[in-house]
């Protein structure tokens, strides 16, 4: 099959079914997958999510999984997290503690840290962006449901669609509540 990735928007804490989205709110992300696997035929799940994110936002009083994962372990396919974890940021020098340092190196007043900040947040997204699509692209199963922070949909989708990767945003910010 052709490569072609289906983009879910949505927040960390309900891609990860934290509990406190609440139960009715996960249920209708968990059909808005199913029914993103069943129009669109997917055979992949790829997530913006490391371990260490899902440790971050579940605690250790939930599930160690995302709805995704556990879809995904239902329908027998795969799913791949995509993100960095802090290692790699440290690595890539896109680490809290290296704008924390130049902010204060030279910034000369709040709100020139305030812009220092914004713009390196702008890079560091830019440059995570572009590591998912890599590490999306190295998969084999197609078509792929790509599920991420709502404020990357339409970014990530139009990164994919410069490579000649067709992509359709199926939504891009599920809040979890039902359709109007």
């Amino acid at each position: 099959m052709r490569p072609a990735v289906f983009i879910l928007g949505t927040s960390h804490p309900l891609q990860c079914g934290a509990v406190e989205c609440g139960v009715d709110s996960i249920a209708l992300l968990e059909e808005k997958v199913r029914q993103a696997l069943s129009e669109h035929g997917i055979r992949r799940i790829a997530e913006e999510m490391s371990e260490e994110a899902l440790r971050h936002q579940l605690g250790d009083k939930a599930a160690r999984e995302t709805v995704c994962q556990r879809i995904a372990r239902d329908e027998g396919i795969t799913v791949d997290f995509v993100d960095l974890d802090r290692k790699e940021r440290h690595r890539l020098r896109l680490s809290d503690r290296v704008i924390n340092r130049f902010t204060f190196d030279y910034g000369e007043n709040d709100t020139e840290r305030t812009a220092i900040r914004e713009a390196f947040n702008i890079l560091c997204h830019e440059v995570r962006e572009r590591v998912w699509v890599g590490r999306v692209l190295s998969g084999v199963e197609w078509p792929v449901l790509f599920v991420c922070g709502a404020n990357h949909a339409d970014s990530v989708g139009e990164l994919f669609e410069r490579v000649g990767i067709p992509a359709t945003v199926v939504c891009s910010d599920f809040d979890g509540r039902p359709d109007p």
